[in-house]
């Protein structure tokens, strides 16, 4: 990387040549790249107008068709509830459609945003007996990686207990089994905990059928069918050229996994979320007229002995496995930046180009995808 001086280095003229290097070392993962271009990146544009407000309406209206399925065949939903961890459980004939009706609207979702074909590939040692018993841990490049989990397997995920509140979405997100995190309520070893009790629930739903009404996710006798779960051990989003090491909280459990792998071909826009407005990120995913979307499926990860009673070492192998298919497929390379350096980047955005990036408030310091 070439030398320059402190006066005219892009982080500010207190900052050294080396100093700087370091920093734009653990910002790479996440700097936004220029899309490759296409023929039709000119005419997306010209016909934004009329392609935008018809994606926009059309997901609309499934978003809504959702959430009445939820109100009509899902739980009571309380949110206090929700926030301290409870479950909720239906009978099988419930679920099941739930379940089903969760794959089928976020695929048609999919298919409106342009994800027309997805292109899956399932390695040797994938066992597909176990799918739904089994916690996905996968890289994080995109928003749409969790509605891709949604309608490949009806999987729930992690979320602040924020998202709660959100018209729609909080309820259809309850519905389906998501593990909400209140920090001010959940320390990081008790939002481990949560995730621990929901690995096992789905590792033994073979078990007798869910009790009705609902249940405290530590009621150790509702061990049962419990919606399959997935999480992003990265913690944060990144540009899709880089792995960031693993927090441990997937593993703590000492269970299976199953690594998956998720890229996006850009053409015109590149749908990695990882510097970059909300409204801009959303009008260029919905102006695009196709999206491609990669999915690899890796053996599944049977910890051993050893792997069971040490996270981290579980973590860091898990994470070698992925990082060589990735690297010997895609090129992609290991860093050990974190969310913090991803908060303190886009801060030296905004600091220098004016350009306004959320930053997280005080609280950021404790974010991690359960560490």
């Amino acid at each position: 990387m070439a030398a320059t001086s402190p006066e005219n280095n892009r982080f500010g003229s207190g900052t050294t040549t080396e100093e700087s290097s370091e920093l734009e070392e653990r910002f790479l993962p996440f700097e936004r790249e220029a899309p490759r271009g296409g023929w039709e990146c000119p005419l997306q544009w010209l016909l934004a107008p009329l392609v935008v407000p018809l994606r926009v309406v059309l997901c609309f209206v499934i978003l809504v068709f959702f959430y009445l399925v939820c109100v009509s065949f899902g739980p009571r939903v309380d949110k206090k509830a929700a926030e301290v961890g409870f479950v909720w459980y239906l009978p099988r004939w419930r679920a099941h459609l739930l379940r089903g009706l969760t794959k089928r609207c976020a695929r048609v979702v999919l298919f409106i945003l342009g994800f027309y074909r997805i292109r899956r590939q399932h390695l040797a040692g994938y066992d597909h007996r176990i799918r739904s018993k089994v916690l996905i841990v996968s890289n994080h490049v995109s928003l749409f990686d969790i509605l891709f989990f949604m309608a490949d397997d009806g999987r729930s995920f992690v979320s602040k207990h924020t998202l709660l509140q959100v018209p729609l979405i909080g309820r259809i997100a309850a519905t389906i089994g998501c593990i909400f995190v209140n920090r001010t309520l959940h320390s990081g070893g008790q939002a481990t905990n949560l995730v621990v009790q929901r690995q096992r629930q789905m590792w033994a739903s073979d078990s007798s059928a869910p009790p009705r009404g609902h249940r405290s996710s530590t009621d150790a006798s509702s061990l049962c069918s419990s919606p399959p779960l997935v999480l992003f051990p990265e913690g944060t989003t990144t540009n899709g050229k880089y792995l960031l090491t693993f927090k441990t909280g997937a593993f703590v459990a000492g269970l299976p996994v199953q690594p998956v792998i998720l890229t996006y071909e850009q053409r015109c826009f590149s749908l990695a979320y990882e510097t970059i407005r909300g409204w801009k990120y959303f009008l260029g995913v919905f102006r695009q007229f196709y999206n491609r979307l990669s999915v690899i499926y890796m053996p599944t990860y049977i910890p051993n002995e050893e792997e069971k009673g040490n996270p981290r070492l579980f973590a860091q192998n898990v994470h070698l496995h992925m990082l060589k298919e990735m690297q010997s497929r895609y090129g992609t390379q290991l860093s050990n930046s974190s969310y913090l350096d991803k908060v303190a980047y886009h801060r030296k955005l905004r600091q220098q180009w004016g350009e306004y990036v959320p930053v997280p408030s005080s609280s950021a310091r404790s974010h991690s995808h359960h560490e």
